[in-house]
C-alpha cells in the first residue's frame, strides 16, 4: 500500500543488527542455531507481517504468516 512500514524484522543472514533507514526501524535478529530444513531439499521462506493500526479505543494487531516453497536446494 501507500502506507510505509514504520518497523520491518528481518533475519537468517547470521549478522543482526538494529538501524533506521529513511525513518523506518530495521532489526535483523540474525539467525540462530541449524536451518529448519536440517539439511533436506525443501527449503523454504518463512516470515510474519505484523501491522499495528491505532485505533479510537487503542490498538489493533493484524499478523499474517507467509510460508514460500523455493523448491529443491541445489
Amino acid at each position: 500500500g501507500d502506507d510505509p512500514a514504520d518497523l520491518v524484522i528481518c533475519g537468517g543472514s547470521h549478522v543482526p543488527f538494529d538501524r533506521t533507514v529513511s525513518g523506518v526501524r530495521i532489526i535483523n535478529v540474525g539467525s540462530v542455531g541449524e536451518a529448519p530444513t536440517a539439511g533436506r531439499s525443501d527449503a523454504h521462506a518463512d516470515a510474519t507481517l505484523i501491522e499495528v493500526r491505532k485505533e479510537k479505543d487503542g490498538f489493533e494487531i493484524v499478523v499474517e504468516q507467509l510460508v514460500v516453497p523455493l523448491g529443491k536446494a541445489a
